[in-house]
């Protein structure tokens, strides 16, 4: 439809915006170059033709022209959140992770959810856990549907082997995922992590109870199945995520490894 739309308005700045965004996400990137280079010349001053071509740019790992394409909008008094994530994410492919920080802070402050997690992530990988930690809270307590900042909290706590609090983090999750799988099964890992294999096999079937095709809480039982040398229970598991879907690829590497430890060939 976009492009039939361009016959009719070549040059109108929604049609080529859409059929350059579009053309993006189905990778067609040099149809999604010529329609937002076009944008630009069209609309020079539209704040979505430069970030288009910069998204463009920094799919293509070229973070330096995409730094250069929204540079205007960055000199402008108040640049948008968006263009200051975007320059953050520049400067981080570029290895400058102060200017980085800088662009992701300001955007944090407008109450971009995507450079909270991403400041949060920065500055422990930093070697700043206390302060990275702190911004991954904020942005999971200020953002009371998505999850995304609240798994990004979950995943850190773990790396940075603070499982108390992973699994306090994990609890908040729960309320806003009521009855759903993966809460119980992030539960399992932290327990797991923890040494406590019992509680984290619980757990792993809590989630199963929820949702009983969660393919991760499947492998995590397969796995303790496994370490406990209960084979045959390993397969009866296996066998049943099979008889679901015989075409499941995870299912089947795991049989095929299951029958290479008892020697089937």
């Amino acid at each position: 439809h976009g492009q039939q739309l361009l016959k009719i308005a070549p040059e109108h700045p929604e049609i080529l915006y859409l059929v350059g965004a579009v053309a993006m996400q189905t990778g067609e990137l040099a149809l999604a170059e010529q329609h937002a280079r076009k944008l630009l010349g069209v609309a020079p001053d539209l704040a979505d033709s430069r970030r288009l071509l910069a998204g463009l740019f920094l799919l293509k790992g070229e973070p330096a022209k995409a730094i250069d394409t929204i540079q205007p909008l960055l000199r402008a008094d108040a640049a948008d959140a968006d263009t200051l994530h975007m320059a953050g994410q520049a400067h981080m492919s570029l290895g400058d992770l102060q200017r980085a920080e800088e662009a992701f802070a300001l955007a944090a402050k407008q109450g971009h959810v995507g450079s909270r997690i991403a400041l949060g992530l920065l500055k422990i990988g930093r070697g700043d856990a206390v302060a990275g930690v702190t911004a991954l809270e904020s942005a999971a307590a200020a953002d009371t549907t998505g999850v995304v900042a609240d798994l990004a909290l979950i995943d850190a706590q773990l790396k940075l082997r603070n499982h108390a609090a992973a699994l306090a983090a994990i609890e908040r999750l729960k309320i806003k995922q009521p009855g759903k799988a993966q809460p119980l099964h992030l539960e399992g890992e932290a327990r797991l992590r923890m040494g406590d294999a019992a509680a984290a096999r619980a757990s792993f079937e809590r989630a199963l109870v929820a949702d009983p095709t969660h393919y991760p809480s499947i492998d995590s039982l397969f796995g303790l199945d496994l370490r406990e040398r209960k084979a045959d229970e390993a397969r009866a598991r296996i066998d049943a995520v099979l008889k679901r879907d015989p075409g499941e690829a995870r299912a089947l590497v795991a049989l095929a490894a299951l029958d290479e430890r008892a020697g089937k060939p």
